[in-house]
């Protein structure tokens, strides 16, 4: 066959274009592959840490080198229910992750596993991680905020851990995320010893480590309590805490709650386990029976007649008891007058009410007036324990943003409602970058129970500038050396459209809320940090008053010579 020269050409311009064409594809092939393997390798999960455990609850946190999206899946070990949590801070990609278990059950063992990206991590083999749960404490945590800022953050994409030594014990760690600017605050309540036996409640000489954690930035502070934050609990201007290029934070964290070991695997990847071997059946062992003996029957006792002797070593005349305080009733309102709602946000808000006698307080809410199928109990309870108060104050907590909830208050065994009607709660809007942490923090004094009651605060417009019109109430409880701090950063103002911001000449008031007259007490929202509001019972109000009084003598004084001598007198 006689090939042209056009023929020729074609067949050595093909030859060309397959000699460059294959390189080509063979490179692009491999360069691909290899970004999307390193894609893959830098979504995966890093420095993972389980803090903020709780008899019901916890938090898991970790890095990544790229921006990924990050969710958790987990489950009761045994159970098919498996549940997807997300960050706290959001849908969105990040280089830390942030999530929050709540709802669990103590002393509980479960299973969870990470998602990074779409990819799936578990321990080795294709298991999942699992944890379990501290059993129900005795012992009600005291809310014990401290609060800082981190230097070096680019916008929220970073956390804060703190970790204790106290008796050489190490807590478990606690968490937080960061607000815009490098604003946090942790709750040392939650501090849990390694053994998950008892919380740890720090003193001046506790030994604090507080972590920030970045991707491939850290930043480390350590010192005894007293000398890293200051009475109102916020940290030192002193204390050096902003994130560093290579800080690696990790070695500082306890071993018991670092997880390593992560694997990447689809669902359903892990192998099938082998059936086990049946084991052969024992042999039967046969014990004699025991041999019945009957047990001997009892001693009869003497029955006899106990005899009293009354030696009178005093005259007997009237006596003068002195000082018998008589409780007086003080001018509090109570009941359905008494109840303020505070602390309102876009997921929660509190419940605060006085009643008449000391006695246990919950609140039943849901969506809809006749189906109030939820149960938030005093913030100062526990999962195992309730106490009595006057003062009550319930936090309602994980509901939804622009929502009506209704809600009733049982109160020892009464039910307080609206006139008939449920009380009406709506959440506010959620709004986007909150502003700097702050708190006002001071004391309560002149009761006998200090816990026993609630403080209650707004921020008072007093020259029109910054936000007009009041705040919105908020509250918290003392602990119980009186000792009190709320946070006033993330305040609404009454209408909830937008964070409060307060000017210079504004003022925040303070009233305590208790089962007694109290007086209140102002201070200039300027400074306000530095400031120690003092909350008392009224000089008028000692809730009680003394009398004298005299008893006079007994006829017999209830002692009797003889049972016969008993029994006449009961017969007469």
């Amino acid at each position: 066959m006689r090939v042209t020269k056009a023929q020729q050409k074609k067949v050595v311009l093909g030859a060309v274009i397959m000699a460059v064409a294959i390189p080509l594809t063979v490179l692009a092939f491999y360069t691909i592959s290899n970004v999307v393997l390193r894609a893959s390798q830098e979504a995966e999960p890093k420095e993972v840490v389980i803090s903020n455990l709780t008899e019901t609850s916890l938090t898991i946190s970790w890095v990544t080198e790229v921006d990924a999206e990050g969710s958790l899946q987990h489950n009761r070990a045994g159970k098919e229910d498996s549940q997807v949590v997300t960050d706290v801070r959001g849908s969105g990609a990040r280089k830390t992750h942030f999530v929050e278990v709540v709802g669990l059950a103590p002393e509980s063992e479960y299973e969870f596993a990470i998602n990074s990206n779409g990819e799936t991590y578990t321990s080795e083999d294709g298991q999942p991680f699992t944890f379990s749960t501290p059993p129900v404490s005795d012992q009600t945590p005291i809310p014990n905020p401290v609060y800082g800022k981190l230097s070096g953050v680019e916008g929220d994409d970073a956390l804060v851990l703190l970790v204790v030594k106290d008796g050489g014990s190490t807590s478990w760690p606690v968490v937080s995320s960061i607000r815009s600017g490098g604003n946090w605050n942790i709750d040392l309540a939650v501090l849990l010893n390694s053994d998950k036996s008892d919380y740890i409640t720090p003193t001046a000489d506790t030994e604090i480590t507080l972590l920030g954690q970045s991707s491939g930035r850290g930043a480390i502070a350590k010192g005894l309590f007293s000398e890293m934050f200051n009475d109102s609990g916020k940290l030192s201007d002193s204390e050096n805490f902003s994130l560093e290029e290579g800080t690696d934070i990790m070695a500082e964290i306890p071993d018991f709650a670092a997880v390593s070991s992560l694997y990447a695997s689809s669902p359903g990847e892990s192998e099938e386990p082998e059936e086990p071997e049946e084991p052969d059946e024992p042999e039967p062992v046969y014990e004699p029976e025991p041999v019945y003996e009957p047990e001997p029957e009892p001693e009869p006792q003497d029955i006899f007649t106990r005899q009293f002797r009354y030696i009178l070593d005093l005259p007997l005349g009237n006596i003068d008891v002195g000082n018998i305080l008589a409780n007086v009733t003080p001018n509090v309102t109570t009941g359905a007058a008494s109840v303020e709602i505070t602390n309102l946000t876009d997921t929660g808000f509190s419940v605060v009410w006085i009643s008449n006698e000391a006695e246990e307080g919950y609140v039943e809410y849901g969506t809809s007036a006749d189906g109030l199928d939820n149960q938030a109990h005093d913030s100062r309870d526990s999962v195992l324990e309730k106490s009595d108060y006057y003062a009550h104050h319930v936090d309602v907590t994980g509901v939804q943003p622009e929502t009506k909830y209704y809600f009733e208050i049982i109160s020892g065994g009464d039910t307080i409602d609206n006139n008939g009607a449920p009380f009406e709660a709506t959440t506010f809007a959620t709004l986007s970058s909150p502003p700097p942490y702050k708190t006002v923090a001071g004391v309560v004094e002149g009761l006998d129970d200090l816990e026993d009651s609630v403080v209650l605060l707004q921020i008072v417009d007093k020259d029109g500038a910054g936000s007009s019109g009041n705040s919105y109430f908020f509250s918290t409880v003392p602990g119980e050396n009186g000792s009190w701090i709320a946070s006033m950063g993330d305040v609404r103002t009454e209408t909830g459209n937008e964070y409060y911001a307060a000017s210079n000449d504004d003022v925040v008031d303070a009233q305590l809320l208790a089962y007694a007259e109290s007086e209140g007490t102002q201070a200039s929202a300027d400074g306000i940090e530095d400031s120690s509001l003092i909350l008392s019972v009224s000089a008028s109000d000692s809730g009680s008053s003394e009398i004298v009084v005299k008893i006079p003598p007994l006829s017999d004084y209830g002692v009797y010579s003889s049972t016969a001598d008993l029994i006449e007198s009961l017969s007469n």
